[in-house]
Protein backbone atom coordinates (compact mmCIF):
# COMPACT_ATOMS: atom_id res chain seq x y z
CA UNK A 1 0.00 0.00 0.00
CA UNK A 2 2.78 2.40 0.74
CA UNK A 3 2.86 5.39 2.57
CA UNK A 4 0.13 7.65 3.71
CA UNK A 5 0.47 9.38 6.17
CA UNK A 6 -2.24 7.52 7.59
CA UNK A 7 -2.03 8.74 11.50
CA UNK A 8 -2.11 12.52 10.56
CA UNK A 9 -5.67 11.54 8.30
CA UNK A 10 -6.63 10.02 11.84
CA UNK A 11 -5.97 12.75 14.02
CA UNK A 12 -7.20 14.96 10.92
CA UNK A 13 -10.35 13.20 10.27
CA UNK A 14 -9.32 13.45 6.60
CA UNK A 15 -11.08 11.19 4.09
CA UNK A 16 -8.69 10.17 1.78
CA UNK A 17 -8.93 7.64 -1.31
CA UNK A 18 -8.55 4.39 -0.63
CA UNK A 19 -8.63 1.92 -2.97
CA UNK A 20 -11.54 3.97 -5.43
CA UNK A 21 -13.09 4.71 -1.91
CA UNK A 22 -13.67 7.47 -0.13
CA UNK A 23 -13.10 6.64 3.43
CA UNK A 24 -12.36 7.70 6.77
CA UNK A 25 -10.45 6.27 9.79
CA UNK A 26 -12.78 5.24 12.52
CA UNK A 27 -10.24 4.00 14.99
CA UNK A 28 -6.01 3.16 14.93
CA UNK A 29 -4.45 0.71 16.99
CA UNK A 30 -0.26 -0.52 17.12
CA UNK A 31 0.67 -3.76 17.25
CA UNK A 32 4.67 -6.06 17.10
CA UNK A 33 4.78 -7.94 14.11
CA UNK A 34 7.89 -10.12 13.55
CA UNK A 35 9.24 -7.41 10.93
CA UNK A 36 8.82 -3.97 13.80
CA UNK A 37 5.99 -2.06 15.04
CA UNK A 38 2.80 -1.41 12.30
CA UNK A 39 -0.05 0.57 13.48
CA UNK A 40 -3.35 -0.71 12.30
CA UNK A 41 -6.40 1.63 11.27
CA UNK A 42 -10.19 0.53 11.04
CA UNK A 43 -11.79 2.09 8.19
CA UNK A 44 -15.41 3.63 8.11
CA UNK A 45 -16.05 1.15 4.90
CA UNK A 46 -15.08 -2.23 7.53
CA UNK A 47 -11.88 -2.64 6.27
CA UNK A 48 -8.41 -2.20 8.26
CA UNK A 49 -5.17 -1.38 6.80
CA UNK A 50 -1.88 -1.90 7.93
CA UNK A 51 1.34 0.69 8.11
CA UNK A 52 4.49 0.30 9.23
CA UNK A 53 5.49 2.99 11.81
CA UNK A 54 9.26 3.01 10.57
CA UNK A 55 9.10 5.06 7.03
CA UNK A 56 12.25 3.66 6.42
CA UNK A 57 10.78 -0.13 6.66
CA UNK A 58 7.91 1.19 4.78
CA UNK A 59 10.00 1.91 2.10
CA UNK A 60 12.20 -1.06 1.89
CA UNK A 61 15.28 1.10 2.76
CA UNK A 62 18.14 -1.29 3.57
CA UNK A 63 18.89 -1.60 7.48
CA UNK A 64 23.12 -1.28 6.72
CA UNK A 65 24.39 2.30 5.71
CA UNK A 66 24.29 4.57 3.76
CA UNK A 67 21.22 6.37 5.62
CA UNK A 68 18.87 7.37 2.93
CA UNK A 69 15.96 9.79 3.23
CA UNK A 70 12.37 7.43 2.95
CA UNK A 71 10.97 10.57 1.15
CA UNK A 72 13.14 11.70 -0.87
CA UNK A 73 15.55 9.40 -1.30
CA UNK A 74 18.33 11.70 -0.41
CA UNK A 75 21.91 9.69 0.83
CA UNK A 76 23.50 11.22 3.43
CA UNK A 77 26.86 11.26 3.41
CA UNK A 78 29.04 10.76 6.45
CA UNK A 79 28.62 9.00 10.37
CA UNK A 80 24.99 8.04 9.66
CA UNK A 81 21.61 10.88 9.61
CA UNK A 82 24.17 13.51 9.99
CA UNK A 83 22.60 16.45 8.68
CA UNK A 84 18.86 14.55 8.70
CA UNK A 85 17.51 17.29 11.16
CA UNK A 86 18.00 20.33 8.84
CA UNK A 87 17.08 18.48 5.76
CA UNK A 88 13.31 16.87 7.22
CA UNK A 89 12.72 20.29 8.86
CA UNK A 90 13.18 22.31 4.96
CA UNK A 91 11.98 19.51 2.76
CA UNK A 92 9.64 16.90 4.43
CA UNK A 93 8.09 18.99 7.94
CA UNK A 94 4.69 19.49 5.93
CA UNK A 95 4.67 15.58 5.84
CA UNK A 96 5.64 15.03 9.37
CA UNK A 97 6.54 16.89 12.05
CA UNK A 98 10.36 15.93 12.35
CA UNK A 99 9.84 14.28 15.95
CA UNK A 100 7.20 12.06 14.64
CA UNK A 101 9.93 10.94 11.85
CA UNK A 102 12.73 10.57 14.42
CA UNK A 103 10.71 8.95 16.61
CA UNK A 104 8.89 6.00 14.45
CA UNK A 105 12.71 4.73 13.02
CA UNK A 106 13.05 1.35 14.37
CA UNK A 107 16.21 0.89 16.44
CA UNK A 108 17.99 -1.09 12.97
CA UNK A 109 17.06 2.27 10.84
CA UNK A 110 17.61 4.74 13.85
CA UNK A 111 21.14 3.39 14.78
Amino acid sequence: MGYLGLKKKWITGEKFDHQGEMVKIKSSGVFICSDGKMNSYKLDNGKTVYEFTCLCCAKDIPKPRPRICPICDHEFKGNGWDGIDAHWRSKHEDIMPYEDFWGSLCKDHKG
